[in-house]
C-alpha cells in the first residue's frame, strides 16, 4: 500500500496532465457527434488515421519531457520513500520544479494543440474536404487544446495543493521559494471567467460554421441546430459546474482554515497552524499568520517565564513600557521579612530538608503578600524584600502591608505546627514595614535590568526588621505606617509603641510599634 501511494504520488501531475487532455477530447468528440454538419465516412477515416499517429506521438513527448523535467521530483520522492534524507539542493530544486510544473505542462498542452489545429485542417484541406469541415475541425481542434489546457490548469492545480504541497512544504513558505510562478487568485478567476465565457462561444462558432453549404433543407437544418445547441449547453453547464467546484473549493478551504486559526488566535490559543499549500495571496496570508502565531507563542512565553522571576503586575507593567527608565517617585510602605538563625540551621541539619523548608516558606508568605495586593520584588537569601503601592498603586496600601505581615507570622504559626510534626526545626523571622516615598526605576547594566525601589523608605523598612532582634519581637511597623492605619480609622490592631529608637542612617530616633498578640 505505501508503494503504491509513493507511485500514485510521483505520478500524479503526469497522469493528472493525460486525464485533462483525455477529458478534452472526449468533450469535443461528443460535441462533434450532435454537429450540424457531420463529416462525410472518407473524411472521418482520414481524421482517425491522424489521430492514430499525431495523438501517441504527442502524448509520449509530453509524457517524455515530464519526466526529465519531474527528475529531481521523482529523486526526492524516492528518497522519502526509501527514508533517506534530502540535500537542501534538491529539496530547493524539486520545490521549484513541482511549483512550475503545471506551467511548464500547461504551456506544452497549448504548443500540442496549436499544432494539431494546423495540422488536421491542412491534412484534411489536400484531400478535398469542405471549406466549413476544414474550418469545424479547426475549431474543434483549438477547443480540445483550450479545454484541456482549463482542465488541466484547474487539474494539477487541485493535485499540487493536497497531495504534493503538504509533501514537499510542510511547514508552508511556498511564495519564498525563488524562480517559481505564482498561481494568483487574479489568475484563477480569470481562468475561470476565460473558459465559462469562451469555450461555449468557440462551440457555438464552430456550430455555426457547420451550417455553411449545408446539404440537409432549412427544416432538417434547424432540427440539427436545436438539438446540438441544447446538446452543448448542457454540456458546458456540467463544464462550469465542475470547474467552479474547483475553484471554489481552491478558494473556501484555506480561507476556513484562517478564519479557524484567527478565532484561535482570538481566545489565546496560539497551537493553532494553517496549512498553507499554494503560493498566491492565500499561501502567503497563511504564511504570515503562522509567523504571527508563532511569535505570539514566542512573546506568551517569555512573559510566563518573565513572570516567574517578577510578579505579573511588573512584568505587565514593563512589557508595557509603563515603567519610565529614568525613575519617578512613588508612596510605598516597604516590608522586609528575615529568618532568624537560619544559618546555624543549615550547618546543624540535612542541606537538602533545609531547602525544601525553605521553598515551603517563601511559598505560605508569597500567598500571603499577594494575597493582601503585595508585590514580592526579590528573595534575597532568606530575605524577602515586598512593595505595597508600587508598580500599581493602591491608596490602602500601608492597610495592605500591615495585613500582610499579620497573615505572615499566622502561616509560620501553622508552618511551625507541621514541622514539628516531621520532627523538624522549627523557622523563626522578623518583619519590618515603613511608609514613604521611594524612587521606583529599571536599574541595571544596558544588558541586564532590574525593577527597583531605592531611597530612605526602603532603607528604613530593612533597619526596622533588624530590629526585631533587639526587641525579640516578630513585627515592628514604623510611626509613619502606625499613624496611617489610623488616619484610615484601623484601631482594632493591637500595636503597642515601642521606645524610639536610633537606627542607622537615620539622624534622629525613630517612632515604632510592634504587634501584640492575642
Amino acid at each position: 500500500m505505501k508503494k503504491l501511494h509513493h507511485m500514485v504520488l510521483k505520478n500524479s501531475l503526469v497522469l493528472g496532465n493525460l486525464l485533462a487532455n483525455i477529458l478534452g477530447l472526449f468533450v469535443v468528440q461528443l460535441i462533434a457527434n450532435y454537429s450540424v454538419s457531420p463529416s462525410s465516412v472518407e473524411l472521418n477515416k482520414i481524421t482517425e488515421q491522424i489521430d492514430k499517429i499525431y495523438l501517441p506521438i504527442t502524448f509520449a513527448i509530453i509524457f517524455c519531457f515530464s519526466l526529465i523535467y519531474e527528475g529531481p521530483v521523482r529523486a526526492f520522492l524516492n528518497n522519502i520513500y526509501l527514508g533517506i534524507e534530502n540535500n537542501k539542493a534538491l529539496t530547493l530544486k524539486a520545490g521549484q520544479r513541482v511549483l512550475n510544473e503545471p506551467f511548464f505542462l500547461i504551456v506544452y498542452n497549448i504548443c500540442a494543440w496549436l499544432i494539431a489545429a494546423v495540422v488536421y485542417p491542412i491534412i484534411l484541406y489536400h484531400n478535398d474536404a469542405p471549406r466549413n469541415v476544414v474550418i469545424r475541425v479547426f475549431f474543434q481542434t483549438s477547443m480540445v487544446g483550450i479545454i484541456g489546457m482549463t482542465a488541466a490548469f484547474f487539474i494539477l492545480e487541485r493535485i499540487l495543493r493536497k497531495y504534493l504541497a503538504p509533501v514537499f512544504f510542510p511547514d508552508g513558505g511556498l511564495y519564498q521559494i525563488p524562480k517559481t510562478f505564482h498561481i494568483t487568485i487574479k489568475t484563477r478567476v480569470f481562468a475561470l471567467i476565460a473558459a465559462a465565457n469562451f469555450l461555449p462561444l468557440c462551440a457555438f462558432i464552430a456550430m455555426s460554421m457547420g451550417t455553411l453549404h449545408s446539404q440537409y433543407v432549412p427544416a432538417k437544418l434547424l432540427e440539427l441546430l436545436r438539438t446540438a445547441i441544447i446538446f452543448n449547453s448542457l454540456s458546458f453547464i456540467l463544464i462550469g459546474t465542475i470547474l467552479m467546484f474547483l475553484v471554489s473549493s481552491s478558494l473556501t478551504r484555506p480561507f476556513s482554515d484562517i478564519i479557524q486559526a484567527l478565532r484561535q488566535i482570538r481566545q489565546g490559543n496560539f497551537d493553532g497552524r494553517i496549512k498553507v499549500s499554494s503560493n498566491d495571496e492565500i499561501g502567503y496570508t497563511g504564511d504570515v499568520i503562522n509567523e504571527m502565531t508563532k511569535g505570539l507563542k514566542e512573546r506568551e512565553f517569555i512573559k510566563n517565564a518573565f513572570g516567574q522571576y517578577v510578579t505579573k503586575e511588573i512584568r505587565d507593567e514593563v512589557l508595557a513600557g509603563r515603567v519610565p527608565l529614568d525613575g519617578e517617585q512613588k508612596e510605598v510602605t516597604i516590608l522586609f521579612s528575615d529568618l532568624r538563625d537560619f544559618t546555624p540551621l543549615i550547618e546543624q541539619n540535612d542541606p537538602k530538608q533545609m531547602i525544601q523548608m525553605m521553598n515551603m516558606y517563601f511559598e505560605e508568605m508569597d500567598d500571603a503578600i499577594k494575597e493582601n495586593n503585595g508585590l514580592i520584588m526579590q528573595f534575597i537569601g532568606d530575605e524577602i524584600y515586598a512593595v505595597f503601592g508600587a508598580p500599581i498603586y493602591t491608596p490602602n496600601h500601608p492597610i495592605n502591608a500591615v495585613n500582610a505581615a499579620i497573615s505572615m507570622n499566622k502561616k509560620m504559626a501553622a508552618l511551625n505546627t507541621r514541622f514539628k510534626e516531621k520532627s523538624w526545626p522549627v523557622l523563626k523571622h522578623g518583619i519590618g514595614v515603613h511608609s514613604g516615598n521611594a524612587l521606583a526605576a529599571n536599574i541595571g547594566s544596558p544588558n541586564r535590568k532590574s525593577y527597583l525601589l531605592i531611597g530612605n523608605t526602603v532603607n528604613l523598612a530593612s533597619r526596622l526588621q533588624g530590629l526585631n532582634k533587639k526587641f525579640h519581637t516578630e513585627l515592628i511597623i514604623s510611626e509613619p505606617t502606625f499613624l496611617r492605619i489610623n488616619e484610615a480609622g484601623i484601631n482594632t490592631m493591637p500595636f503597642k509603641a515601642l521606645p524610639r529608637t536610633l537606627v542607622k542612617g537615620i539622624s534622629k530616633p525613630v517612632g515604632i510599634y510592634t504587634f501584640v498578640k492575642d
